[in-house]
């Protein structure tokens, strides 16, 4: 048998020298003046250690330093590392996000692309810091050679399940094919392994081309890489490369911006931490450094634990919660960015509607009793808590909602300093 107990609920240049002597100037102005500039406690912000651009041949990995800096009251602080530009041709990082102590170096990397004077951006932020609040660190490809897909489109393909899709790369120097180059070409990711077959052999040919048949069978996201070995380094293998991702038939494409749980609307009390969560995708993987935002209507009576949260791992989910602290309805809505051309681009909105009551019950003993037929069942204790605290002098009603049987007595409701009551079946 089950009971319910019920009640109503609901590098520095001349410019920016020259703003450095003038803000001095202006602090020193006010200190004449007997006015005394005011800097919050405990604010952080971000410095860079190393040069913000940096050069180097494709396929070589910069290093990017930079620190936190406070006034005496700044704590541990971590945030998000992402490119938001790249004509390098298939750069990447080495880490999305970050953590790190006041006037404690930490480093991030970036592998270039194989293309010559290409340019690639990444974006560090920093989650409640102080202006400067994000830095950006470019890397500029140079170089005799220049290693690229032809066309430079193909780097993001679909195609049907078992069905024939070439791949082209195409190795230069200063505009011209160079020949005889070791290509290796392999598969780095898949729901399962693709065949790979050389049309071209293993060399660069006269006109510097390269040529594989990619095919698979099972349907899914597929990453393929081409590399070779840049022929200006004698002594080591400076690896440019190219990295494909081919969406095989049945995949679906393009954008996705789906939410995950809770369905909505959603049921809630004063006190209460509601967690939502959502994902974004891009060709049915996490959409990796793009920013999902968060609003909330109206405001006051509930708060969000943040504002933006970057997607950071290939799931693409990312969640946030919802502090409540007043009854009434609130309205939560999620909002990413388009980035581009892609097929559902805009994505939807995602909005939540979370209803807040007055009060809330909770069992909190004599659930889960066994006992023989005719005998009492004692100990029904249930806690009635209005905004988190507990709350006396509530009408309860207690019924029967399964099985056969009679509730025969019930702790009368006479103190609002007693919270908790008891019945009997």
């Amino acid at each position: 048998m089950s009971f319910s107990a019920s009640t109503r609920v609901g590098a520095e240049g001349p410019t920016s020298l020259l703003k450095k002597y003038l803000a001095i100037a202006g602090l020193l102005l006010l200190s004449c003046l007997g006015i005394q500039p005011v800097f919050a406690a405990g604010e952080c912000s971000l410095s860079p250690i190393s040069a913000q651009t940096q050069y180097g041949q494709g396929g070589a990995t910069l290093v990017h330093s930079f620190t936190l800096i406070g006034n005496g009251g700044c704590n541990d602080k971590s945030g998000s590392v992402k490119i938001i530009s790249d004509t390098t041709e298939s750069a990447t990082i080495n880490k999305t996000a970050w953590s790190t102590s006041v006037n404690k170096p930490t480093s991030i990397s970036v592998k270039l692309g194989g293309n010559i004077g290409g340019q690639v951006k990444v974006l560090v932020s920093c989650k409640n810091c102080a202006a400067p609040i994000s830095l950006i660190f470019t890397g500029v490809v140079t170089g005799d050679y220049l290693f690229v897909a032809k066309p430079l489109s193909s780097i993001n393909s679909t195609v049907a399940a078992d069905t024939v899709l070439p791949l082209l790369v195409f190795l230069t120097k200063t505009g011209s094919g160079i020949s005889g180059e070791l290509v290796i070409w392999k598969q780095i990711s898949g729901p399962s392994t693709a065949n790979i077959d050389r049309i071209t052999g293993k060399f660069t040919g006269s006109n510097g081309e390269n040529r594989i048949d990619f095919k698979a069978s099972i349907t899914g996201i597929y990453k393929v890489r081409a590399s070779v070995c840049d022929p200006a380094d004698t002594r080591f293998c400076i690896e440019l490369f190219v990295d494909f991702t081919i969406a095989v038939g049945g995949t679906a494409g393009g954008l996705q911006f789906n939410r995950v749980s809770p369905g909505t609307p959603v049921s809630a009390w004063s006190g209460d931490k509601v967690t939502l969560t959502a994902e974004y995708l891009f060709k049915s993987s996490g959409y990796i450094g793009q920013d999902v935002t968060w609003s909330i209507s109206p405001l006051g009576g509930a708060s969000l634990g943040t504002n933006v949260t970057p997607v950071t791992d290939s799931s693409g989910r990312v969640s946030n919660v919802v502090n409540i602290d007043s009854p009434g309805s609130y309205s939560v809505t999620t909002t990413v960015k388009c980035q581009g051309p892609e097929p559902g681009c805009q994505p939807a909105d995602i909005i939540w509607l979370i209803n807040v009551g007055n009060a809330k019950l909770e069992i909190i003993g004599g659930d889960g009793q066994t006992g023989a037929v005719n005998t009492v069942v004692r100990g029904l204790t249930i806690l009635a808590t209005t905004g988190g605290s507990p709350d006396g002098g509530l009408p309860i009603n207690w019924s029967v909602v399964a099985g056969n049987a009679n509730i025969c007595w019930i702790l009368p409701v006479i103190l609002s300093s007693v919270p908790s009551f008891s019945g009997q079946l």
